[in-house]
């Protein structure tokens, strides 16, 4: 087989080589390719002109060569380029040879070869068990990406969503004569927390003392039982005006009751109506500054598709005492 080796000789001391006092002539320094035969042997770099035209090699061996005597300054080098033939089996051999006066030994290093390899021989470098966890990492790595971008995304526009609502309220309070009650305080929280979609069924629910004397004996009856025991009897499914089936977790007839939004007197229930009064107006203004999501909101309550007469608005909705309309 054929080895290219590539030597770099340098003088890595303190002081300088002197071309008179540092040789030996029977001892000149050189090296050895130890397990092979030398072919050629080519200076082909230097660190000045002078080692670059100076350097003199002299055949010992078949793989032996010395330089004869020349100056070497401190960190002076030349490179040598060495092509060798050896046996398959065999590792070519880099000794050195020889003797400069006033260095303990001539060391001989091992530099790695600087090979530069293509972005896809990088990207698939490793064996089967590397590969493998690279797929799991890049897998689930990149899903948790894709989760927590379509999680911060989704955070993002319920921060903006919310804060348009706060918005709305704030533009419905100042409407007001007064500070709102504990009732009205309450349908505002619920519209901020929930959306438009709330408002609508909350004032179809309001509007219709037997669907909340129906919803209230429901929440007596949720009361006594588990959750997921009242789940699965479907409990008010036939409300088709309100949202209780789909906003379990917030029991909204419970949070009314505690807000006096309805009214029990000992089992007799009733609807506060500075509450009511409230819902309305306040369904009112929303429809004047987001008036598809309204009119969404009560065609999917009410069972009709939007466009149909009955989800259009009326003059009535579109008055609200002291709040001019406005589209936002």
């Amino acid at each position: 087989m054929l080895s290219l080796i590539t030597v770099k000789i340098q003088n890595i001391g303190n002081e300088g080589i002197n071309k008179q006092v540092s040789y030996d002539q029977s001892a000149l320094p050189g090296f050895k390719i130890a397990g092979s035969t030398v072919v050629k042997v080519d200076i082909v770099a230097a660190s000045n002109e002078y080692l670059q035209s100076g350097v003199q090699l002299s055949r010992l061996a078949e793989n032996t060569y010395v330089f004869a005597p020349i100056i070497l300054d401190k960190s002076d080098y030349f490179v040598l380029k060495i092509l060798a033939v050896h046996d398959e089996s065999a590792s070519p051999h880099l000794e050195a040879i020889g003797k400069i006066a006033g260095a303990q030994k001539t060391t001989v290093t091992a530099t790695p070869v600087n090979e530069q390899s293509g972005y896809f021989s990088k990207a698939l470098a490793g064996n089967a068990t590397v590969q493998a966890a690279r797929i799991i990492f890049y897998l689930f790595g990149g899903i948790a990406a894709l989760i927590a971008i379509a999680f911060g995304i989704t955070e993002l526009s319920d921060y903006f969503s919310e804060k348009k609502r706060r918005r709305h309220t704030k533009n419905f309070e100042r409407s007001l004569k007064c500070a709102p009650n504990k009732a009205q305080k309450c349908i505002l929280d619920i519209y901020v927390e929930l959306g438009e979609v709330v408002i609508v069924r909350l004032n179809q629910l309001l509007g219709n003392s037997e669907e909340v004397k129906r919803e209230f004996e429901a929440f007596k009856a949720r009361k006594q039982m588990s959750p997921s025991k009242w789940q699965h009897l479907g409990i008010n499914q036939d409300a088709h005006v309100f949202m209780i089936n789909d906003l379990l977790d917030s029991d909204i007839i419970g949070r009314l009751l505690e807000n006096e939004v309805i009214l029990d007197k000992d089992g007799v229930v009733s609807v506060n109506a500075s509450a009511m009064e409230a819902a309305r107006n306040f369904e009112t203004l929303l429809l004047g500054v987001i008036p598809d999501k309204i009119l969404f909101a009560r065609g999917a309550g009410s069972g009709e598709p939007l466009g149909t007469e009955s989800a259009s608005p009326t003059p009535e909705d579109l008055k609200v005492a002291g709040t001019p309309t406005s589209h936002e």
